[in-house]
């Protein structure tokens, strides 16, 4: 009776393992399919919590004309998006560049566009902007984001599923509510300080991207009459303060790996 009852007893707990296992390879299965769908809304204060790492944040005012009406304010930025979205597609082909629209699960209502440039290196090494235009009475204020990410393998996954059973409990009620990002959390291996080349390219990437950003931003708001000498030299001085010497990474736990350039001096 005593070996049937710890046989039975193995059987369901052999039982209950295989059924985290299976549960959290299924949840690391929609997570990729929900990142794949490119869904940006999110929940409390985790905004882009599945694109890694902040790294940069950019933001300055920009005064528009008295003329005009709150709906040509709105027009102007809907342009705006636009025309940055499509010179900065033709400029980093090698990136994504989409609108996307986030929106806060507790208050649907509230929802904000984003321009999205997305680019990824051949080892998985992920960098992200996000831009955002914000009417604030007669002025704009445009928010620039720059967020990085490592990349996983299937040791990774397998390391994932395998520890679920103590894991599960601390991050399945977050990646319910939509807090939490499987894919971001396993994807911690930081090609970008292991590889010269991956780190290099995301050199490359963030400064000829974050240029066009800025440069872009400049013309169009040249272009359409609003762009004062105050405004030029904080646009310049933003090109000159967020370069890659200027950027530090940091990985999940909070501990400074150095900034791009530096590490890669390193080398």
């Amino acid at each position: 009776m005593d070996s049937t009852f710890l046989l039975l007893t193995a059987l369901l707990l052999l039982t209950a393992l295989l059924l985290l296992f299976f549960l959290s390879y299924l949840a690391y299965i929609i997570d990729i399919l929900i990142e794949k769908k490119g869904s940006d809304n999110f929940r409390g204060n985790s905004l882009f919590y599945r694109y890694g790492h902040k790294i940069n944040e950019t933001k300055f005012s920009i005064p528009i004309d008295n003329n005009w009406s709150e709906e040509d304010t709105q027009n102007f930025v809907i342009k705006m998006n636009k025309e940055i979205a499509d010179k900065t597609h033709q400029k980093l082909s090698q990136s994504t560049v989409n609108l996307v629209l986030a929106y806060d699960r507790e208050l649907r209502s509230d929802r904000k566009n984003f321009l999205k440039i997305l680019f990824r290196t051949v080892r998985g090494s992920q960098l992200s902007h996000f831009v955002h235009y914000a009417v604030a009475g007669k002025s704009i204020v445009a928010h620039y984001f720059t967020y990085v990410r490592g990349t996983h393998n299937w040791f990774d996954v397998l390391a994932f599923v395998f520890f679920s059973p103590v894991s599960i409990w601390f991050w399945l009620v977050p990646w319910l509510a939509n807090e939490f990002s499987i894919t971001s959390y396993i994807s911690t291996r930081l090609e970008y300080m292991n590889n010269s080349f991956d780190r290099i390219d995301l050199i490359t990437f963030y400064e000829s991207s974050y240029y066009v950003l800025m440069d872009e931003t400049r013309l169009i708001l040249k272009a359409n009459g609003i762009l004062t000498e105050e405004l030029a030299q904080i646009i310049f001085n933003n090109i000159n303060n967020n370069h890659s010497q200027n950027v530090n990474i940091n990985n999940s736990s909070g501990l400074n790996l150095g900034n791009i350039s530096n590490s890669l001096k390193g080398q």
